[in-house]
C-alpha cells in the first residue's frame, strides 16, 4: 500500500471522527431549569441547589441552563412566574410555599420540585391531596419542630414565663402549626397567647405597642414572618424581646437564636430529586421528603444585647455560635 493511499485512508478515517463528534455535539441534551424566588433570603436554597448539581453533572453554560426569575424592587412575583413559564423549560424549582402555589395555579405542564415548604399538604402540594400531582419537593420540617423549638427556649432562659404565639392568617399551614403548638405548650411553666397578623406592618404596630408584656415571640411557619422579624431587630433588641427563628440563615443575619433546616442544606437535598426527574423519572414516584438534619445555632453578641447569656453548660447544646460575626463552635 503506498503512502498516498494511506494519508487519503487518515484523511477519510479524520472526517468521519469529526462528523461523528460534530453531530454528537448537536445532539447532547442540554437541561433547561426554570427557578422562581420570592425574594433574596431564599437564595441560599438556591445556591445549595446549583452546587449540589453540579456535583451530580449538570453544569450551567455547557449542559445546563438556569432561567431564574426573582420578585424585587416592588414587581409581582406573578408576573415573574409567568415570564419564568414562556422560556423552554424541562423543570421547574420553587423556593418555598408561596413560589410553588403560584406556579400550581398557572397549571403548567412541567414537573415542579419545591425547596423547603411547611406542611405541604396544606397548600394542596400533595398529589391526592387538593392537587399537586406534577409537584414534589423538599418539607422544611417546620411543623415537626415546633414543640422542640419551645422546649429550647424555656431551657436557654427559664425565666422566660409569657411568650407571643404569632401566626399568619394568609399561611396554609397556620391551623396545623397552632394545633402543634398547643399540644407541646401545656408540657411547659409558660404563659401565652396566639396573636394573627396579616401584614408585616401589623407585626412592627404590634412590638411597637407601649402595652406589648411579652417577653419572648414563637412565630409559627410563615414567609411573612421569616423576613420581617429579622428587620425588625433593631426594634426588638431595643425592646429586649427574644424571638425564635427558624433557620440558621436568620441567627447570620443577627437573629438571637433558631433550630431548623438550613436554606442551603435544603436547597443540596433538593438537587436530588430535580436530577432524578431529568433523568427521567415520574414525579409522581419520588416521594416529598423531610430534611436530613436540623441545627440549632445562636447569635453570641445578640443574646448580650438583650441579657441572655450562654454559660458553658448552655453552649454546649449549641450546633453553631457566632460570636462577632465569626463562628467559634
Amino acid at each position: 500500500m503506498n503512502k498516498n493511499l494511506l494519508l487519503l485512508i487518515a484523511v477519510f478515517i479524520l472526517l468521519i471522527s469529526l462528523i461523528i463528534y460534530v453531530n454528537w455535539e448537536e445532539e447532547k441534551q442540554v437541561y433547561h431549569i426554570g427557578i422562581l424566588i420570592a425574594n433574596d433570603s431564599r437564595y441560599d436554597k438556591v445556591r445549595g441547589l446549583k452546587d449540589e448539581l453540579e456535583t451530580l453533572g449538570f453544569y450551567e453554560g455547557e449542559n445546563t441552563v438556569y432561567h431564574e426569575y426573582q420578585s424585587k424592587y416592588g414587581e409581582d412575583i406573578v408576573y415573574q412566574a409567568s415570564t419564568l413559564l414562556a422560556n423552554p423549560l424541562d423543570i421547574i424549582v420553587t423556593a418555598g410555599g408561596v413560589e410553588t402555589l403560584i406556579i400550581k395555579n398557572l397549571n403548567p405542564d412541567v414537573p415542579v420540585v419545591f425547596i423547603g415548604v411547611a406542611s405541604p399538604e396544606e397548600w394542596g402540594l400533595v398529589a391526592g391531596h387538593k392537587g399537586g400531582s406534577n409537584i414534589t419537593g423538599i418539607d422544611n420540617g417546620q411543623i415537626d419542630v415546633i414543640g422542640k423549638r419551645l422546649e429550647l427556649l424555656a431551657k436557654i432562659n427559664p425565666k422566660v414565663k409569657k411568650i407571643m404565639v404569632l401566626t399568619d392568617k394568609k399561611a396554609p399551614p397556620t391551623s396545623i402549626a397552632i394545633s402543634e403548638t398547643l399540644s407541646s405548650i401545656h408540657l411547659l411553666d409558660l404563659n401565652y397567647d396566639i396573636v394573627s397578623i396579616e401584614n408585616s406592618q401589623e407585626v412592627r404596630e404590634l412590638i411597637s405597642d407601649q402595652n406589648f408584656d411579652y417577653q419572648a415571640i414563637l412565630p409559627l411557619p410563615s414567609f411573612v414572618l421569616e423576613e420581617v422579624l429579622v428587620n425588625e431587630l433593631p426594634l426588638l433588641k431595643e425592646k429586649r424581646i427574644f424571638v425564635m427563628g427558624a433557620y440558621p440563615e436568620q441567627v447570620e443575619k443577627g437573629m438571637y437564636m433558631a433550630y431548623g433546616s438550613s436554606f442551603y442544606e435544603q436547597g443540596v437535598q433538593a438537587a436530588h430529586l430535580v436530577s432524578k426527574v431529568l433523568w427521567g423519572s415520574s414525579v409522581t414516584s419520588i416521594p416529598i421528603e423531610h430534611p436530613e438534619r436540623y441545627l440549632l445555632k445562636a447569635n453570641y453578641n445578640s443574646l448580650l444585647d438583650i441579657g441572655w447569656e450562654l454559660d458553658e453548660k448552655k453552649q454546649s447544646i449549641f450546633d453553631e455560635i457566632i460570636y462577632l460575626g465569626e463562628i467559634i463552635k
